[in-house]
């Protein structure tokens, strides 16, 4: 009974051992594989029973999927990568690529108006995946270089693309104020020509006036009017 019990034991060492090993060297054949720029190559034999370092095989399959465009799909399995808990070096690695993968969403007119609000929200999170876990920090000591480096890229980029849309809000603002201000001036102007049309109105009837008084005073002194007729 020993004895089968070793012997069991024993095949299995032998089958983890050789899984193992299989995992190390098909690994080293994707690795070969992607630094030759050929990104067909099947991950599948290293996402089953990939006891060790599980993330390895969602990590690679990730890369795999960005080198052909698949941004979306290379996003999905870099999030599987970190929720096998790798290494910190190695998380920090996974969320490079994942929040390049992110960027890679963007459209290729990214700064064209129509697009700006999705294209900061996409950057927003990239960042956001950066300083999780302190791989990258706002006040820039985290633990990766590439991290710190990839977070300021991000930020210079977002800066650019916030800075239009402040433009445009003060633009407005001071278009708003000169309109107002063109319209008080109308209004003025106008209240200025209805002054000015009544003084000439009122100039006009007090001339009027004056000239009837005058009329009637050249009456008067023409014509005398009393109970007999005309005086000559």
């Amino acid at each position: 009974m020993k004895k089968k019990i070793l012997i069991g034991i024993y095949i299995v060492m032998i089958l983890v051992c050789g899984k193992l090993a299989f995992n190390y060297i098909y690994n080293g054949i994707v690795t070969y594989s992607y630094h030759q720029e050929n990104y067909s190559v099947n991950m599948k034999p290293l996402l089953m029973f990939n006891w060790s370092e599980p993330y390895i095989a969602h990590y690679n399959q990730g890369n795999i999927y960005y080198k052909n465009g698949q941004f979306e799909d290379a996003i999905t399995s870099y999030i599987k990568a970190l929720e096998l808990r790798p290494s910190e070096d190695k998380e920090c690695a996974i969320r490079i690529n994942l929040a390049l993968a992110m960027l890679g969403t963007m459209e290729e007119d990214y700064a064209a108006p129509e697009n700006v609000d999705v294209s900061l929200e996409i950057l927003k999170g990239a960042k956001d995946v950066l300083l999780e876990n302190g791989c990258a920090t706002e006040s820039g000591d985290g633990h990766s270089e590439a991290a710190e480096q990839l977070k300021e890229e991000i930020e210079a980029i977002i800066e650019q693309l916030e800075q239009p849309k402040e433009s445009e809000s003060q633009e407005s603002e001071e278009d708003a104020e000169e309109e107002k201000k063109q319209q008080e001036a109308e209004e003025d102007a106008f209240e200025e020509d209805v002054k000015k049309a009544l003084q000439e109105n009122q100039s006009e009837a007090n001339q009027e006036r004056s000239e009837a008084m005058d009329y009637y005073e050249d009456m008067d002194k023409d014509y005398n009017f009393d109970s007999d007729g005309y005086i000559w």
